[in-house]
């Protein structure tokens, strides 16, 4: 999460008498991606117009329907190492999920920058509504939890065209750059 964004946050919730909203603004990229923005403000208007602008700058759009291209899903992260210090296994992972009611487990994918493989995280994957009995059931098997959260998983994943591609990334960044924007969900592959 960038600086700014948690600055923004901590500013907006020192105001006096100001509410703060959660919402997931639904867009479109150029060559047919799908993305979800999730905000957190005391202003939506203000915040749908910002984004607004930034996306019409980078050949995006606001658009409905899009959350129909994601699915919420409970995601819960947990350290490589179990709480004796022990190196946590993929198949040890796998069994733990079967046993905590995961649908599945995979190594989390660092997108900014690769890391050693110690400090990859483990990724349980399960219907949102059983988010916190598997973390718990996780926690008390000897795994480390260390975060637990509803994300929108992508359905299906695009591959963009060559030119497309670093349009993209700008938009991304740009959104990223949003003092609102609290999380960014896209369907590139």
């Amino acid at each position: 999460m960038p600086k700014a964004s948690i600055e923004a946050a901590i500013h907006g919730a020192e105001k006096a008498g100001s509410a703060t909203t959660r919402v997931v603004y639904e867009a479109r990229g150029a060559g047919g991606w799908v993305l979800l923005v999730e905000v957190i403000t005391d202003d939506p208007r203000r915040s749908q117009r910002d984004l607004r602008g930034v996306l019409t700058r980078h050949g995006g759009t606001l658009a409905d329907g899009a959350r129909h291209g994601f699915e919420e899903q409970g995601v819960v992260r947990v350290g490589r190492r179990d709480r004796h210090g022990a190196r946590v296994t993929l198949e040890a992972a796998l069994e733990a999920a079967a046993e905590a009611g995961a649908q599945d487990v995979c190594e989390e994918e660092e997108e900014e920058e690769e890391e050693e493989e110690e400090e990859q995280a483990l990724k349980f994957i399960c219907e949102a509504s059983a988010l916190r009995r598997v973390r718990d059931h996780l926690e008390t098997s000897g795994l480390r939890p260390f975060s637990a959260t509803v994300e929108y998983v992508p359905r299906a994943r695009v591959t963009l065209p060559e030119g497309t591609q670093e349009q993209a990334e700008k938009l991304l960044q740009a959104l990223s750059d949003c003092p609102d924007v609290v999380r960014l969900y896209h369907n590139i592959q």
